[in-house]
């Protein structure tokens, strides 16, 4: 007769002392840390406040994840502790939000699973892959050019035709990321482009709503049955390509990142067709929406820069002569030194990995100081890092040089684009080549001019610009 009304009011009390405890056992760690308040009403908002703290010198402080405290840093020592470290790898629970799309896979698994998909993932990047991979960006490269050759007859105004570079540069890299990874071409590009773009919203909506990041009342929103009918849309396409598949005999030594998963579904007892599928998916995701902005933000830079582009473009002339149809090969590519500069000092200020999070499993000693608890959510901000003016003096400045000091080799953890350490990017390879190729390609067609675009920038689960990249494009002439 008592106990119901004695559970009403016992269990509530329970679970404030229980999270009051662990609020406790965390912030006595955290108290030589600043607190940061994470609010935002918006992903611009989300951008504006991270460049906020980048030019304020942030490098640690202590913030609310929900009832759990936790560590935002950009310190570089926090970054080498942590991810120089094999023992933490572990995702924290914030990661289950995207469970419905990514569970299971190489994104979200943990431990002894991850490691394992880890491994057999991996020979779909490696030597053999990648000439496989070149022929296919100089292929939908040379697309690109054509395509833009047609608009620029159309449109052109005082000889240069100002594009949304953007728009042009998805339709190349979601048919080179579905060709790379699944040997086949699409049925319906625009209906497959618009689902993965709403996607990537709906995940960027869920992180600004509380109703959204739990199972049970995210259930009850509109944004659930879309991502829903989003899943199964993708899951049927890459489900009708698995189908052709099975009808042939696989070529492993024509390595195809969808073959090397079928094969090894024959031996491994973990992966099944439903994980399969999942981890194809992921693949399209990831690849498309990093590779993307990376181009379109790197043309932008150029055309904001044209003496640096003179360099990049005699670079290349001085590699591949004039030629505006060469194949570029992948030790053409490799020869390249100087446009890896420009890449990555484009990543640098526009990263588009903005924040990843680990879970520590054991206490990590920082210093005689700073001891970080087992169980502590540390939430890395490498697009601020980028910005610190210690590491990167003139960090608004578009200085490809500052790479050549001998300081990036001495400490590999200032500079985290990709992530760093075990779990960094599986395809950073793949990506640096993809973006290496299309910008070789456009530069001998095309000079890049500034129109003053202003970019407005938000933190989805990759670095977006709402309002488009603009760039303005100049055909060069025959020499």
């Amino acid at each position: 007769m008592f106990l119901l009304p004695f559970l009403i009011v016992i269990i509530p009390i329970l679970v404030i002392v229980w999270l009051y405890s662990i609020y406790f056992r965390y912030k006595k760690h955290l108290n030589q840390f600043n607190y940061v308040k994470i609010s935002a009403k918006s992903t611009k908002e989300i951008y504006d406040l991270l460049m906020i703290q980048a030019k304020n010198g942030f490098k640690n402080a202590w913030t609310m994840l929900g009832p759990y405290p936790a560590l935002i840093t950009a310190d570089p020592k926090m970054f080498n502790k942590i991810l120089g470290s094999i023992k933490h790898i572990t995702k924290p629970i914030t990661y289950k939000a995207f469970e419905n799309s990514v569970k299971g896979t190489l994104f979200y698994e943990n431990g002894l699973i991850w490691k394992n998909q880890r491994r057999y993932m991996t020979t779909a990047f490696d030597q053999n892959a990648v000439l496989r991979f070149v022929n296919i960006f100089n292929k939908r490269a040379d697309e690109l050019v054509d395509n833009l050759k047609l608009e620029i007859e159309h449109n052109n105004v005082n000889n240069i035709n100002v594009v949304d570079i953007k728009e042009h540069v998805d339709n190349t890299v979601l048919k080179f990321v579905y060709e790379s990874f699944l040997d086949d071409e699409i049925d319906d590009l625009k209906g497959l482009m618009k689902k993965i773009n709403l996607l990537s919203r709906l995940y960027a909506e869920k992180t600004m709503n509380i109703f959204e990041l739990f199972k049970v009342t995210y259930f009850f929103t509109r944004n659930y049955w879309i991502e829903r009918n989003i899943i199964n849309y993708l899951h049927s396409n890459i489900k009708k390509v698995i189908n052709k598949r099975l009808k042939n005999k696989i070529n492993m030594e024509k390595i195809i990142f969808i073959d090397m998963l079928l094969n090894e579904m024959k031996t491994n007892q973990t992966l099944d067709e439903d994980l399969v599928i999942r981890q194809i998916k992921l693949m399209l995701e990831a690849g498309f929406d990093t590779t993307t902005y990376t181009i379109s933000f790197l043309l932008y830079n150029l055309s904001k820069n044209p003496k640096i582009q003179e360099k990049v473009f005699n670079e290349i002339v001085s590699i591949l002569g004039d030629n505006r149809n060469e194949f570029i090969s992948f030790e053409k590519l490799k020869e390249m030194k100087y446009i890896d500069l420009v890449i990555k000092e484009s990543l640098r200020i526009y990263t588009t990995g903005q924040m990843f999070s680990r879970y520590l499993l054991e206490d990590v000693k920082i210093s005689d100081e700073i001891t970080l608890p087992q169980g502590l959510t540390v939430t890395f901000l490498p697009g601020v890092m980028h910005r610190n003016p210690d590491l990167y003096p003139n960090p608004e400045e578009f200085i490809p040089e500052r790479f050549k000091d001998k300081k990036f080799k001495e400490n590999r953890f200032i500079y985290a684009p990709f992530c760093l350490g075990v779990r960094q990017c599986i395809g950073k390879q793949y990506a640096q080549l993809a973006i290496k190729t299309v910008l070789i390609k456009i530069l001998l067609n095309y000079e890049l001019v500034d129109v003053q675009h202003e970019l407005c920038l938000a933190v989805e689960l990759t670095l977006v610009s709402e309002n488009g990249v603009k760039i303005g494009l100049k055909k060069r002439e025959s020499t």
